[in-house]
């Protein structure tokens, strides 16, 4: 292998990651991606969204970015609550393992449909518009509650 060629046995699966061998190669550093083998150091590769660095497909980016972006609204929400995980277990009735996952931003094991439910159990509604520059907008709102 010539230094810094891609040696045959470089992968990039369908999963989360980039391996080499088995092993992972990908080094995240905000927008970038540093590849690593042993003491080579491939090219830096910059990117607009680091799931296009992990995925071919422009559909699986995009759902890993929104499960991502639902992720951060909720640990978010659970920050501005004060919120422990033993409060997030209970309030969305999931068990610790799951609220863990969650608070690190497992998105890997989180689908979309389940946090959007969390959302709602935690009475906001994810609300996505077009606006006047025709510019699709998406709020998070808290559902306004009845008086009682």
């Amino acid at each position: 292998m010539v230094d810094g060629e891609l040696p045959a046995s470089f992968t990039r699966p369908g999963g989360l990651g980039v391996e080499l061998d088995g092993f992972p190669i990908l080094t995240y550093l905000q927008n970038s991606v540093i590849l690593k083998f042993g003491t080579i150091a491939m090219t830096q590769l910059e990117y607009d969204n680091i799931f296009d660095a992990i995925t071919d497909d422009p559909m699986e980016a995009a759902d890993l970015t929104l499960r991502s972006d639902l992720v951060n609204t909720l640990v978010a929400i659970f920050k501005e609550r004060g919120w422990k995980n033993s409060h997030i277990g209970a309030a969305l009735n999931i068990p610790q393992s799951r609220v863990s996952e969650l608070v690190r931003g497992k998105v890997a094991v989180l689908s979309v449909q389940k946090l959007f439910g969390y959302l709602a159990v935690l009475g906001y509604r994810f609300r996505p518009a077009l606006d006047g520059s025709h510019h699709v907008v998406c709020r998070v709102e808290e559902r306004q509650r009845e008086a009682a």
